[in-house]
Formats: structure tokens, sequence, C-alpha cells
């Protein structure tokens, strides 16, 4: 750890001293995303700011803005952290403001300011629309109705996953909702061969099979 990380965590002052910064020839852009990290009730100071700091990206495509959905406290995103595009930039997965946002925000709503047309079909880098980041992140969360799109039940990820087999998985003891289900679902299966039937008896073997997964043969 270097003299200045020790100053973002330990310290309680929101000043950086300059010689600290240029003796240990440290990237600004890295004592952002550190700060936004463990100073979450303190805004991003004066000293640790230079011309496009907001679109500067780490090793894992984080923005500052990104960093702060998934280290910052609960208030409304600081109109600082803001840029132009925002709403569709992503880290090195894909993964939107909005995606990580019901990722990491637990019981938290998504901000209309978060939104952009198409949003509800957009999906990550490995076919995840929000929808199925909802299903497996928000356990005992109820799944908003504007997640759902015209086609949401059918679209898989790259392991062929409908958000009805993500259910299944991820949502133990929980009823599959109405809205996942579509014709022919009982018998489309994921890239490993499994129906939903088969997804439900290999994850829920202390629950009854529902009727409405069973097929002829």
């Amino acid at each position: 750890m270097t003299r200045t990380d020790e100053i973002i965590i330990n310290f309680n002052s929101i000043s950086i001293p300059e010689y600290v910064l240029y003796n240990y020839n440290i990237k600004c852009s890295n004592l952002i995303f550190d700060w936004i990290e463990f100073r979450k009730e303190q805004m991003v100071p004066e000293e640790l700011k230079y011309p496009g700091w907001q679109t500067e990206k780490n090793s894992l495509g984080e923005t500052p803005l990104i960093r702060w959905i998934v280290y910052g406290n609960d208030k409304c995103i600081p109109e600082e952290l803001k840029y132009p595009g925002w709403q569709t930039d992503k880290n090195a997965l894909g993964e939107t403001p909005l995606l990580l946002w019901i990722y990491y925000r637990k019981n938290e709503p998504i901000p209309e300011e978060l939104k952009y047309p198409g949003w509800q079909a957009y999906k990550n880098v490995f076919n995840n629309i929000p929808l199925i980041y909802w299903i497996g992140r928000r356990i005992n969360e109820r799944i908003p109705d504007e997640l759902y799109y015209p086609g949401c039940q059918t679209n898989k990820n790259d392991n062929g996953e409908t958000p009805l087999i993500c259910w299944i998985y991820y949502r133990k003891n929980e009823p599959i909702p109405d809205e996942l289900y579509y014709p022919g679902c009982q018998t489309n299966k994921n890239v490993f061969g499994e129906t939903p039937l088969r997804q439900w008896t290999r994850c829920r073997k202390n629950e009854p099979i529902p009727e409405e997964l069973k097929y002829p043969g």
C-alpha cells in the first residue's frame, strides 16, 4: 500500500497534499477510483480531478461513475460523475450502469436516469439481459413489469438459459411467475441438454414439480 492509499483509507481529511501526488508519481485516475471506494460519503476532491477524469477507465473497464454504483452510498448519482453517453457506457464485461445497479443495489429500484431506449433488451458479453440479472441477483424481489418486453421469455444467454431456466436455478422455494412461461418452454433445452423439468429435478429436489413444466414423455 502506498502512502497515498493510506491517506485515502485511514484519514478523514479531504485534502491530499500535492507533494504526495507528485513525489510518488501515482496516476490520479487510480486515486479517484480508490477515493470512491473508500470515502463513500465524500465527493472527489478538486486536487484529484483532471481533464477527462470522468471517462477514464481502470483495468476492469470501470469509469468513476461505474465504480460509484459498485461502492458508493445510497444517494443519487453525483452529477460530477456523469458525462455524455454515460448511460450506455460499459465495463469490460459489457455491463452498463443499469445492469450494475441491478446487480449491486439490492432493494433499490432502478433510477429513471439509468434507462435509455431499448435498455430492457440490452445484453452483456454473455448475452444476459437485465431480466436475467434481476432474477439471479434480486432474490425474493418481485420482477418489475418494466423488465419484460416482447420475446424476453425466449431470450437465451450463452449457456442457452432462458429467464425461466434461470429462475428455476436461482429462485429456490419461489414459485415460477406466470410471465416467464411461453409456448413450448417445457421442451426447450439449454446447451447442456437440460429442459426446465430436468433443471427443476436437479436443483429443487424437495419441491413438487409444477404441472406447467411437464410434457408428454
